[in-house]
């Protein structure tokens, strides 16, 4: 392998790398902005339920 070649697997991998974090990142974001649609319907819930009781 010449050096150029080894500079261009380096390169290559540092990418890759980048790449991964990046995808990694938007995996963490998925589950963030799900978790709080959970939360969000969850304090849905028990605001109809609340609503529920006082209005039957």
């Amino acid at each position: 392998m010449t050096t150029q070649q080894r500079r261009d697997q380096i390169q290559i991998m540092e990418l890759e790398g980048f790449a991964a974090l990046e995808q990694l990142l938007l995996i963490q974001d998925e589950r963030e902005q799900s978790q709080q649609i959970r939360d969000m319907q969850a304090i849905d819930e028990e605001t109809q339920q609340e609503f529920n009781r006082f209005h039957n």
